[in-house]
């Protein structure tokens, strides 16, 4: 069976998470109008910089990781041509891909909404992902479905949704981070050391979550939450 040539176009945060992520199971290739800072990544990282030219012909599956206002340019631009191009991925999620489709008119171009639920540190770190996408045909998703296995799982529903969730999530999260730094500040002095609990504990935890209820240490955090007793610090009933 053939590898699957996966072209990039746009190598921001997103872009370089997914080539990342993708280069352990397919041939990536990469293109960014930052030509210098592109062939630099490309390089350093074990994969291909192509022109965008190049990259159409290369590719099985073009994944669009550039800004919004740019999409319908792209994807005009490619419907003109005769590529090699099976599937091309649109992951911006301000933009509704049945929308584009109706404008457009496209002839030749498959254009497939594909949402991520999340943030491109998320990706690259390995926590898996939800893709988003209204797109119903199921071969093309068990297809999609194969090459992103390593990264997380497709799912169907409101693709323009997965903006407002991203946006709250993230809102929530900075708020989050912010008051737990200002929280334990009496607790730690060395900004290390509340980055690590940030990071390392709060953060593991929420990866966690929900916790294994066989895991002693949350489970009792949790059981005192529950009868809203106040913890003093270090009394947690049983250690890690």
């Amino acid at each position: 069976m053939s590898t699957t040539r996966v072209g990039i176009l746009g190598s921001g945060r997103l872009g370089k998470a997914l080539a990342l992520r993708l280069r352990e199971t397919c041939e990536v290739a990469i293109y960014d109008v930052n030509v210098k800072l592109s062939k630099q990544f490309a390089k350093q990282n074990g994969m291909s910089f192509l022109y965008e030219d190049e990259l159409y012909s290369f590719c099985h599956l073009l994944i669009l990781c550039i800004p919004a206002s740019e999409t319908e340019k792209v994807v005009l631009r490619l419907d003109a041509r005769d590529t090699g191009v099976s599937m091309v991925l649109n992951t911006a999620t301000s933009l509704s891909t049945p929308e584009v489709i109706r404008t457009l008119g496209l002839r030749r171009t498959k254009l497939i909404g594909f949402k991520p639920i999340g943030q491109f540190a998320a990706i690259q770190r390995g926590v898996s992902v939800v893709f988003v996408t209204e797109h119903s045909d199921s071969a093309d998703l068990n297809y999609l479905s194969s090459v992103f296995s390593n990264i997380g799982v497709i799912r169907r529903g409101d693709e323009m949704a997965v903006q407002a969730l991203n946006r709250e999530a993230t809102r929530l999260a900075l708020r989050f981070g912010s008051t737990f730094l200002e929280s334990i500040d009496s607790l730690a002095a060395d900004p290390e050391w509340r980055l690590s609990a940030l990071r390392a504990c709060a953060g593991g935890t929420i990866l966690d979550y929900p916790p294994d209820p066989g895991n002693s240490y949350t489970s009792a955090l949790l059981e005192e939450m529950d009868n809203n007793i106040a913890v003093p610090v270090g009394a947690a009933k049983e250690d890690r």
